[in-house]
């Protein structure tokens, strides 16, 4: 029994991983957008519904940080970018 816990932590962690690493990529899309439209931190902080102050937003930027759906799609929105076009085009392989 404590083997097949153990492959399953494993199996998870891996699966995390991957997630991380596209998690990351389409963080990083996002603040590109941030910066080419001349926002900072504490901007996106004000202008979005989620409780994030410019901190946590820059942890999510820098991929310490998981990446909500909710976040994902009032950034996409203050960003005036399209949330689910932006998803294929990171995610493509």
């Amino acid at each position: 029994m404590a083997k097949k816990i153990k492959d399953i932590k494993k199996t998870t962690k891996q699966e995390f991983e991957l997630f991380s690493e596209k998690q990351k990529k389409l963080a990083n899309i996002l603040k590109e957008h941030r910066k080419a439209k001349g926002l900072s931190l504490r901007d996106v902080a004000s202008h979005t519904f989620s409780e994030f102050d410019h901190s946590a937003i820059a942890h999510i930027e820098n991929g310490d940080r998981r990446l909500s759906f909710q976040f994902y799609f009032e950034y996409c929105h203050l960003l005036q970018i399209d949330p689910t076009l932006t998803y294929i085009k990171t995610f493509s392989i």
